[in-house]
């Protein structure tokens, strides 16, 4: 009982809202016992026992750092630290340089005794290679340089972050005109000043080759590609991508070069990496402020499109004289849409960067924001798809599920892609948002139990029949998927299949014919976020199904004909 209440008392002392002075005494603390247990142990300060091997990527080894001779020692300072690291390495970023000079100096201690694996601690040592403090960044760097560098991204999204927070404390400190204590870095726009030993060294790596340029920028930039983003996302980006800018400008006119193409290929990178995400975003966001069904549009054609040959846009291509194309096909006739806006987003991309971005890709990041703007989970969108050169309707009648079909049909169709019943029930949760036309769940209007299940929602039938018969066309009456919540992404769709309210004879199936999607439908509505994780590991996998790469296919000027 006292272990845990200790145990709390240093968590809550760690914490962002802490008092300096408690964060400073507790960390002093953990570094005195790591002192007084490496005194103990008989470790070398200099690291002159035993050299642990942690496997980098590509399964080689590097020595890291060392451990001690006694075991069961270490094994208790590994499991204390581990209790508090996270909060250690938090106190890395804290915005009072006395706190962050503690924290790291505790960070140098755990990685000579080999406590942790090094590579958790890379993005706050990046970080901490910019701070103004000259004794943090120079430990800092010391203490990269032996390390694996494959969390480069997650380190150079961290320094921004770092840097801005601390140039904002010093203004908010100037603007109240008090003298700032523990910042030593200018607001006037100079903090990148500070931090060119950090980037110096980031930029060496950057210029080292094609390949490693190439995977490294796209890591960066991809970090700007915000998946918690919500309607502001607008804004948000390009603030990001000014201050991304900022220090770029500044880096650039601290550094030497032995050629001029090296900083003008930085610049050409992020510009058009940056011209690439806001093109897309803007639209999207856009479309969906001004017509909320849009976030649904977008998300069947993404699923349409992959459950007919693999992810390659060939629902976009119209009709030729070679082949009948997928709109016209029976599950997309009268029910797919956004089209206009996904020609709007590939010409805008055109005009900045030809023939770089795919429609195949467009449709992934499109389906992706769409469900983030909706209120859902995010989910990173691995890129470089290429289009189809055809199109089946055919295909598309046979592959795509009907909205009348049961359990075992649905179960078959996904099989056949590679889906398994799990990513079945999940991505049918994307009925969260959206709407139906009368025909697609006129199955369910008879009222018959075979099509809806034991537990009849008699007032919810009513409901649909008197929609669909008040209307003279019934191919043009829709009801929304989701009654309760039809604009937002969450789990009150599988809310309402319990109590039958779910529109198409798909969805209530899911409930009423299958005790396995029963219960996975059943552990959805106990906890959304489980909902929300398997969603985004389904729509990394069905994102994935027979992607076009390489050589194959091809990269379309025109989202809707293959290029001549």
């Amino acid at each position: 009982m006292l272990g845990r209440d200790i145990r709390k008392i240093l968590e809550a002392t760690l914490s962002s809202g802490s008092d300096a002075r408690l964060k400073m005494q507790a960390l002093q603390n953990l570094h005195e016992y790591l002192l007084d247990a490496e005194s103990q142990m008989g470790i070398d300060k200099n690291g002159s026992s035993n050299v642990i091997q942690y496997p980098e990527e590509g399964g080689h080894s590097a020595p890291v750092a060392t451990v001690a001779t006694s075991a069961g020692d270490t094994n208790i300072c590994r499991g204390t630290i581990q209790l508090y690291w996270e909060g250690i390495l938090e106190r890395c970023m804290d915005m009072n340089e006395k706190v962050r000079q503690s924290a790291l100096k505790i960070v140098e201690v755990v990685l000579r005794q080999g406590l942790v694996h090094p590579i958790t601690c890379v993005p706050y040592l990046i970080a901490l290679e910019t701070d103004a403090q000259e004794m943090n960044s120079k430990l800092a760097h010391h203490l990269l340089l032996s390390m694996n560098e494959n969390r480069l991204g997650d380190g150079l999204q961290m320094s921004f972050n770092f840097i801005h927070s601390l140039a904002n404390t010093s203004l908010e400190y100037s603007n109240q005109g008090k003298p700032s204590g523990n910042m030593k870095a200018k607001s006037d726009g100079n903090t990148f000043v500070h931090a060119r030993l950090g980037v110096s060294r980031i930029y060496r790596l950057i210029r080292g080759n094609c390949v490693s340029r190439k995977k490294i920028l796209s890591s960066v930039v991809r970090k700007f590609d915000s998946p918690s983003c919500n309607q502001s996302v607008i804004p948000f980006l390009i603030s990001k991508f000014q201050f991304l800018l900022l220090g770029t400008t500044e880096i650039l006119a601290s550094l030497l070069f032995t050629v001029p193409i090296e900083p003008l290929y930085l610049i050409y990178t992020i510009n058009f990496s940056s011209e690439t995400l806001l093109c897309k975003n803007w639209w999207i966001a856009k479309a969906v402020t001004e017509d909320p069904r849009m976030a649904a549009s977008l998300l069947r054609l993404h699923f349409h499109d992959c459950f007919v040959n693999g992810c390659d846009a060939s629902i976009l291509l119209d009709d030729t004289l070679i082949f009948v194309g997928e709109k016209t096909a029976a599950p997309n006739a009268n029910s797919i849409r956004g089209f206009e806006l996904i020609d709007t987003i590939k010409s805008d991309l055109e005009s900045v960067c030809p023939e770089t971005v795919s429609c195949a890709d467009i449709l992934a990041t499109a389906a992706r924001d769409s469900v983030v703007l909706s209120g859902g989970p995010g989910w990173d969108v691995e890129l470089g798809r290429r289009d189809s050169l055809r199109a089946s309707r055919a295909a598309a009648n046979s592959l795509i599920p009907a909205p009348n079909s049961n359990v075992p049909t649905l179960v078959s169709k996904f099989h056949n892609v590679g889906l398994n019943l799990r990513d079945m029930v999940a991505l049918s949760g994307a009925h969260t948002i959206g709407r139906a036309r009368c025909t697609t769940f006129s199955s369910r209007l008879n009222g018959n139990p075979s099509n809806n299940g034991p537990t009849l929602n008699v007032n919810f039938i009513a409901s649909l029949q008197q929609l669909c018969s008040q209307s003279n066309n019934n191919n043009s009456a829709v009801a929304v998927l989701d009654l309760v919540t039809p604009a937002t992404f969450d789990n009150q769709y599988y809310v309402n299949l319990i109590s039958g309210q779910g529109l198409l004879s798909s969805d209530q199936a899911l409930v009423s014919g299958d005790i396995n999607t029963r219960s996975i439908v059943e552990s959805y509505v106990e906890d959304p976020l489980t909902f929300f994780e398997d969603f985004r590991k389904s729509m990394v996998k069905m994102g994935s199904l027979k992607p076009l790469l390489g050589k194959n296919g091809e990269i379309r000027r025109n989202c809707r004909v293959i290029n001549n």
